[in-house]
């Protein structure tokens, strides 16, 4: 029997109504999945970031830094005060490194390509494969940093920020630009420091280390760098575990710090590891959160990282020798 057709009518506006209603709500549960695969646990999504990296174990990686480290190709190697790059990568080689951070001013003068694959690749180039590194200022004496980025490639980020970060074992590394005004500075709303916000709201559970090349706090004779001062205020905001930095060039261990340079036990611990290879500098101004302070020496800082803790050495070169060692909780 034929529908009226008032009837007919009603039906096709509750068809209309009822394919309205499944589109809205499919696209909500679109978006919902939208939403939930760009969440910031999700990290195949966090930008910069280049995932969980391979190690022997996860529960104890073993880390080996440093920063200021090969000489100019050509210069007499291992003459006292002069060039220890060698005798440093022999240092890596005894303590098996998992990962190694070169903390900037890897390759002098100018962190030329000629230069990297002439000095720096016959020594801690052996370990290229396993090598997260920060670019220094040496580095960004050829322009753009181009001889850096070409010899790391894509094991050095982005050329035009040369910040990323990446897991190991229990551990969040964040590897961060000091070279301020290359990049459209380090203020607090500069485009790294949005980005480093972003990176550790998107790893809230892990221990957190960060590294880069001139340190916010020093002895030597370059003593603090307040340019870095925003990027250091975000780390201890957000209880970050180990800075790591060179540029001077010696060893120093601070005790943990606040947001604002004071000793504080739930603050974050500084290193100054400017031992790679490229001389000494004479510490100037000790500062009051300085606890240990070596110079004249080349060596490695030995880091090691389990789910929830740290321990640290400093190795001397040539014999790794242990000359500084300790250890932290995460936070």
């Amino acid at each position: 029997m034929a529908l009226r057709p008032e009837r007919q009518a009603a039906r096709s506006r509750w068809r209309i109504l009822i394919a309205v209603v499944v589109v809205a709500v499919l696209g909500s549960l679109t978006a919902v999945g939208v939403v939930y695969a760009r969440r910031p646990d999700d990290r195949g999504a966090t930008p910069l970031y280049i995932g969980v990296q391979p190690v022997r174990d996860p529960g104890s990686v073993i880390i080996g830094a440093a920063g200021d480290i090969a000489c100019p190709p050509g210069r007499r190697r291992n003459r006292p005060n002069v060039c220890g790059m060698e005798s440093t990568a022999k240092v890596l080689e005894a303590i098996r490194p998992d990962a190694v951070l070169a903390l900037g001013d890897n390759q002098y003068p100018s962190g030329s390509l000629a230069d990297f694959e002439a000095s720096y690749a016959d020594t801690w180039g052996a370990y290229r494969a396993i090598t997260f590194p920060v670019p220094g200022n040496h580095e960004y004496e050829t322009p753009g940093a181009r001889g850096y980025f070409g010899y790391f490639g894509k094991r050095a980020g982005e050329p035009d920020k040369g910040y990323y970060s990446y897991d190991l074992g229990g551990w969040h590394l964040i590897a961060l630009n000091s070279e301020c005004h290359q990049i459209g500075g380090c203020g607090d709303s500069d485009p790294q420091a949005r980005w480093l916000r972003q990176d550790l709201e998107a790893h809230p559970r892990k221990c957190v280390l960060a590294y880069w090349h001139r340190p916010r706090f020093s002895s030597g004779p370059h003593g603090n760098d307040r340019d870095l001062d925003a990027l250091w205020r975000i780390l201890a905001g957000t209880r970050a575990d180990i800075v790591l930095a060179g540029h001077d060039h010696d060893y120093e261990r601070f005790t943990p710090m606040n947001a604002g340079g004071e000793a504080d036990p739930e603050g974050v611990r500084q290193f100054v590891a400017g031992t790679g290879g490229r001389s000494h500098y004479k510490f100037r101004d000790p500062k009051p959160t300085s606890k240990a302070r070596i110079t004249g020496r080349h060596g490695v800082l030995r880091l090691q990282l389990t789910e929830q803790a740290y321990t640290w050495e400093f190795r001397a070169a040539p014999r790794a020798e242990v000359l500084d060692r300790g250890n932290g909780q995460c936070h």
